[in-house]
């Protein structure tokens, strides 16, 4: 048996399909894997990121761990699946136990989420100041997830006899397990392609800076070859990642089809991030679809940038999950962690003694968490758990009136706009409409312009309004070159920016369907014409 170490981690990646264990470190800048075990998952143990027979998962699990002679029994994971996010919000600046405290009272979103905010776990990732008014505030990435798979992955974990330290996002956890001398190259996007999601990273300074997430994956691709070769799920899988020259000869064709319907599914988000940010010199493949032969090409031919795929294997040959690795390295980059409160309490009070009251309120605020203490154990406790109720009441009360102020400037704009609208005369737009559709590539139908939101006068946007922002709706049968669009529109002088937020393939019609949103400048910034008529 190996010799426990409590201040390692090890990383345990899980997917529908298999578990995966890493323990590793980092030797001059480059993750080193000290120890891998990974596990098929038979159906209906893992479903939609949580686990549905405990039983079976932590049987395997416990056989894996036994296996891979693993020096700590900590266990960091990853929230996993549809009912995860990573979303780029802006709070105000607070500490680490503050942020998360405040999230469990208002998550600052106008996105809808994949499930109930109310029983859900948030942490924040911070990126950069902003400037807001008088309070400072911080841009960063909002990470989320519902409360039930995590709370199942805890318990199948504790079950097979180890203990759940942290609960990750497998997007932020791979950027860990990239060498350091490719962020040393500059600026680049991670392209992560999972079993049923894929996540696009865009990585400066070594650290990611904005996440997004796509409900494709490396079942789609095999789901494409079921259906362009004829063949079963299980031979599909074996071909996806064949080297066999034979099998690429015979099957080129279907092959680059699929290439670039998997190129397709995520061009938005690498289109939208290179727009966004002009220093990218390149884009890191992986996940297993990474491995589909020709796909680095397919990226390079599509995008014109520098491509690579870099690959980890074990001592036995096998090649490695970088979530796995990542989640086991979190001291050495941006993490988050969506432990739930009640379980970090659980740790904190363990540990009573060497802990200070700020940490233990942080653990139990609102949850409430009964702690099941005795003797003069109990009235330190009691205290503490005191503090820590005055404490969230305090906060939470501090952010609603924050929130509220915000809500309340909010509608006083809004009065502001409708009573200056009222009186003036409505702008004529079929002038930036004719010169949009000018530089539509042919081939593509536009199906809709929609107005999203604009301003009513100059006054509105000198006190911080928003500017008119324009979604244009296309219908087309082949994916046009993206970029090429975007640059077009930008090149008109009305035209602020431009970003592709959806672009996907009707499985049912085949037809391509692609949305855009353009911002304009004041000049078409305020709907309504003014000064006197």
């Amino acid at each position: 048996m190996a010799i426990l170490n409590s201040r390692r981690t090890v990383g345990l990646d899980i997917s529908q399909g298999g578990l995966r264990l890493a323990e590793a470190h980092i030797d001059h800048g480059t993750p080193v894997v000290d120890s891998y075990v990974s596990r098929v998952l038979p159906e209906g143990i893992v479903s939609e990121g949580a686990i549905i027979d405990a039983e079976r998962f932590s049987s395997i699990l416990r056989e894996a761990f036994e296996a891979g002679r693993f020096s700590s029994r900590n266990i960091a994971v990853a929230a996993f699946g549809r009912r995860s996010v990573v979303r780029e919000i802006t709070m105000p600046r607070l500490n680490r136990q503050e942020t998360r405290a405040a999230l469990a009272v208002h998550v600052p979103t106008e996105d809808p989420l994949p499930f109930d905010a109310g029983e859900a776990v948030f942490d924040f990732i911070p990126v950069e100041d902003v400037k807001s008014g008088s309070k400072p505030k911080v841009r960063g990435m909002l990470v989320g997830s519902a409360s039930q798979p995590v709370i199942s992955i805890i318990a199948a974990v504790k079950a097979a006899g180890l203990r759940v330290v942290a609960v990750d996002s497998g997007p932020i956890a791979v950027v860990r397990a990239i060498p350091e001398t490719i962020a040393e190259s500059g600026d680049y996007i991670l392209i992560d392609i999972g079993r049923s999601t894929s996540s696009v990273v865009y990585v400066s300074g070594g650290r990611p800076r904005q996440v997004e997430i796509t409900m494709d994956g490396g079942d789609i691709v095999t789901e494409r070859l079921m259906e362009k070769l004829g063949l079963t799920r299980g031979a599909a899988e074996k071909v996806k990642l064949t080297r066999d020259p034979n099998v690429l000869e015979r099957y080129r064709a279907q092959f680059q089809e699929v290439l670039e319907d998997t190129v397709t599914d995520i061009a938005w988000s690498v289109e939208g991030m290179m727009q966004a940010h002009d220093r990218i010199g390149q884009l890191v493949l992986t996940g297993g679809a990474a491995r589909l032969h020709g796909i680095e090409r397919a990226f390079a031919d599509r995008f014109r940038v520098s491509v690579s795929a870099p690959e980890f294997t074990s001592d036995a040959g096998e090649e490695v999950s970088l979530v796995a690795v990542g989640l086991s390295l979190a001291e050495h980059g941006a993490s988050a962690n969506l432990l739930p409160n009640e379980v970090s309490a659980k740790k904190s009070l363990s540990k009573a003694a060497a802990v200070s009251v700020a940490t233990v309120a942080a653990s139990v605020l609102v949850f409430g968490a009964v702690l099941g203490v005795t003797g003069g154990r109990a009235a330190t406790a009691q205290d503490q758990l005191d503090s820590a109720t005055s404490q969230n009441t305090q906060l939470s009360a501090e952010y609603q009136q924050v929130a509220d102020a915000e809500q309340t400037a909010r509608r006083v704009s809004l009065l502001n706009t409708d009573r200056t609208a009222a009186t003036a005369v409505e702008s004529d737009w079929s002038d930036i409409f004719t010169r949009m559709n000018a530089v539509t590539p042919a081939g593509m139908d536009i199906s809709a312009f929609t107005i999203n939101s604009f301003g009513s006068s100059g006054s509105a946007a000198d006190s911080g309004g928003d500017g008119l922002s324009v979604a244009v709706s296309t219908t087309s049968s082949t994916l046009p070159d993206l970029t090429a669009w975007l640059n077009a529109l930008k090149s008109n002088p009305d035209v602020v920016s431009a970003k592709v937020t959806s672009s996907e393939r009707n499985q049912t019609t085949g037809q391509y369907q692609t949305s855009v949103t353009v911002a304009l400048t004041p000049s078409f910034t305020y709907r309504y014409v003014q000064g006197p008529q």
